[in-house]
């Protein structure tokens, strides 16, 4: 039962039991000391039982209202934040398209503008354009790159869990290390575009110093799938 119903139908409660003995001690005056005292014990009791009913009730609204406040305060601040960083995406894409490199033509603006705004999809940028961006241009390419790799690793963790807690049942342990062999190898396979194209861009900033915290991220993320030589679990 929904605990904000309970709450309503026990205060109601109280409050007719409260008034019927109002009604009762009415009609049948106390005559006798036991009398009295059974009529105050009843108002004392029923009483109590009503302002805690009425303090937990408050209790949950004020509880309530708080937690709806401060989910609207985080709903804000994610669409301030995302406004900020579209602000920012399209400023750096009008800089870039305003004063690209001179020695790309207009189909190559165009593939690095889908990269900086992370529409590239499949089709990559192309790896000889790569040297001839700026600093901040890059980076941007390669933020976008480490949370599309995040996300599909996020997917991927989920399964290889599954399967390394299994290692530890009884009997299991050779069977399910293989399986999780083909799922790195399978994923490796349906995304070998995907991370040779990365390893080119994590390979470029780790040539600039400016660059060296994305080459460093990237390549984290790469290992986590078993794409570059790491230790395995």
């Amino acid at each position: 039962m929904n605990w904000d119903i309970a709450l309503q139908t026990t205060f109601v409660v109280l409050t007719v039991l409260l008034a019927w003995v109002g009604i009762e001690m009415a009609n049948r005056p106390p005559t006798t000391n036991t009398q009295k005292w059974a009529y105050r014990s009843a108002f004392i009791l029923f009483g109590l039982l009503l302002v805690r009913v009425n303090y937990v009730q408050s209790k949950r609204n004020i509880d309530e209202q708080t937690r709806i406040r401060n989910d609207a305060n985080r709903d804000q601040q994610k669409s301030d934040a995302q406004y900020n960083q579209v602000k920012q995406q399209l400023g750096d894409i009008t800089k870039f398209v305003a004063q690209p490199p001179p020695n790309l033509d207009s189909n190559e603006v165009a593939a690095v503008v889908r990269a900086m705004s992370g529409m590239s999809g499949k089709s990559e940028l192309p790896r000889n354009l790569l040297p001839v961006l700026p600093d901040e241009t890059l980076k941007i390419i390669a933020d976008h790159l480490q949370k599309r790799l995040q996300d599909g690793y996020s997917s991927f963790d989920q399964i290889d869990n599954a399967l390394y807690a299994k290692q530890f049942h009884q009997g299991q342990e050779d069977k399910m290390r293989e399986e999780r062999k083909q799922l790195r190898a399978k994923v490796f396979s349906d995304n070998k575009e995907l991370f040779s194209y990365a390893h080119s861009v994590s390979d470029e900033c780790a040539k600039r110093p400016a660059l060296a915290n994305e080459a460093r991220w990237l390549t984290d993320v790469m290992a986590r799938f078993g794409t570059v030589p790491c230790c395995d679990r």
